[in-house]
């Protein structure tokens, strides 16, 4: 029986490298199983921040900014964050005009990172996002937390309606926080 090197390199390719639309470098999602999309600061300020200057930023609670309701019970469980749809216009007026005014505060430092998810919800993300990367860390020794920076848009075939994204630069981070109740920070 012959030995066929080539069928023997596909299957330990296809083995290695998940090629599917599950793999979060082939198809970026935002949302409650997926990423966070920071709203600010800007990607090059960011950059300059977390790469130039190696500085950590911090995720500011905007309760401590500016003036709030009460988020009700179970807030952060309810419907999640997709990616990059659109909200209605009427969410999306409130959404800006809270980021707005989180950055118009007085309290609001230069190294703070503003998302547009309530306290409650980015609460539950970040706390999401650090367990599931430790957890990569210890098991398989993988870093897996990233901040991307630009996203290729592509379609599987010219006749394709979903839109995929792909991140095109990656920078590793960590997130760490002082106790429980304290913000995280982005190292």
């Amino acid at each position: 029986m012959p030995f066929d090197i080539n069928a023997r390199i596909e299957a330990w390719r296809t083995h290695l490298l998940d090629t599917t639309k599950r793999n979060r470098l082939i198809n970026f999602k935002v949302g409650r199983t997926g990423g966070l999309r920071l709203a600010h600061p800007d990607p090059d300020d960011l950059w300059h921040r977390l790469v130039t200057n190696s500085t950590a930023l911090s995720f500011v609670w905007k309760r401590e900014l500016i003036d709030l309701p009460t988020e009700p019970e179970g807030a952060a469980g309810g419907k999640s964050e997709a990616c990059f749809e659109t909200p209605n216009p009427r969410e999306e007026e409130t959404i800006g005009d809270i980021r707005e005014r989180c950055r118009h505060s007085a309290h609001f430092r230069p190294d703070h990172l503003l998302t547009d998810l309530s306290d409650s919800k980015l609460a539950a993300s970040l706390t999401r996002l650090a367990r599931n990367s430790h957890e990569s860390l210890t098991e398989q020794g993988v870093a897996v937390l990233n901040v991307a920076f630009g996203f290729l848009r592509w379609f599987e075939s010219p006749d394709s309606q979903a839109e995929l994204r792909s991140p095109l630069l990656l920078v590793p981070v960590r997130l760490e926080r002082d106790s429980i109740a304290a913000p995280w920070k982005l190292l």
